[in-house]
């Protein structure tokens, strides 16, 4: 299989993987294999809130630190 990832999912892939130390193709597996375990819309409604809430923190932490300090 080949994967091509959107510009900017491919730079938060590298991201990680820079801060992380996962390599991207590990990175992908594990999210698809996550992915494909969740059999029903709730379970998918559920992983879909937290992916949300963690993106929000992640947005708001990048916002806070490039403030200006008081």
């Amino acid at each position: 299989m080949i994967l091509a990832l959107a510009p900017d999912v491919a730079a938060r892939v590298a991201e990680i993987e820079a801060r992380e130390g996962i390599p991207a193709v590990e990175f992908c597996h594990q999210a698809i294999s996550v992915w494909s375990r969740l059999r029903t819309d709730a379970q998918r409604a559920g992983m879909g809130l937290c992916i949300i809430q963690s993106t929000i923190r992640e947005i708001m932490k990048d916002r806070d630190a490039a403030a200006p300090q008081a």
